[in-house]
Parts: structure tokens; sequence; C-alpha cells
């Protein structure tokens, strides 16, 4: 019950964002569950051309990661792709290009793990900047093949 008070207690502006966020990242996840990736990996060629001081000025990207890391929370499955991807789709439609990056590295018992995170700008936006400097990137996955 607390959450629903919590969520009417939200601005007008932020409640949308928060379900779109919401309705974005259950879209990634099933799609994410459903389709081969060489399926759907040109299609995150977003059109873009946000100037980075309107950026600063409007807070969207901080909007925006709020609004995924919250909806998150209520979506099972929710990984750190999905969340990245989700993030990365809803600041495409409003202009701005995120790079969706993944690493991957051994824990300490060796086992190999990865992880996904958001960079706007050269600095992580989605993900810890920690887990960002621990794993080794792979290559861009979003820039076509020529």
């Amino acid at each position: 019950m607390q959450r629903i008070r919590k969520f009417f207690a939200l601005a007008p502006a932020r409640r949308q964002l928060f379900l779109r966020s919401w309705g974005t990242l259950a879209k990634w996840r099933v799609t994410l569950w459903c389709v081969p990736f060489l399926r759907w990996r040109d299609r995150l060629q977003p059109v873009c051309g946000v100037d980075e001081k309107d950026v600063a000025s409007s807070g969207l990207l901080h909007e925006v990661v709020w609004a995924v890391d919250r909806a998150s929370g209520y979506l099972p499955g929710a990984t750190c792709l999905v969340r990245a991807l989700a993030a990365r789709e809803l600041l495409a439609r409003s202009g701005l290009c995120a790079e969706l990056r993944i690493g991957v590295a051994h824990d300490e018992r060796g086992r190999f793990e990865a992880h996904a995170w958001l960079e706007y700008g050269g600095r992580v936006v989605l993900g810890s900047p920690d887990d960002a400097t621990r794993f080794v990137p792979l290559p861009l996955l979003m820039q076509r093949r020529q």
C-alpha cells in the first residue's frame, strides 16, 4: 500500500516516465528472452542530436536513470542488460545517444562474469563506475559492421 501512495505522490511527469520506463523494461526483458541477438541488434541505432549543455540544464539524463532504477524493482528479471537497454532506448527517444557497454571479468573464484552499463559523454550514467573499471569492455556492440 505504501508503494501505491509513493507512486501517486510523484509529480504527474515522473509518474508517466516511471510507467514508460516499466513498459520499456518489460519489452526488453521479453525481447532478450524470445528474440536472437542478431535479429534485434540493428534496431538499436537511434537518431540523436541533443547538445550536452541542454542535457545538463534539463536533467533529462538523471530523470531517465532514476525512472529505470525505480521501475526495475517492479519487474522480475530486470538484469543490468535489460536496464541498460531500456534506459538507452528512453534516452534515444529524446535524442540523446548513450553507449551500451558490456564487459567481462573473472570473479575471485575464477568464474566468468558479464556486466552491462550505460555511458554518456565518456562517463558511466547507469551502473556502477567501479564495476565498469573491474570489467574488460567488449567492442561497442551497437556499431554496424561495414
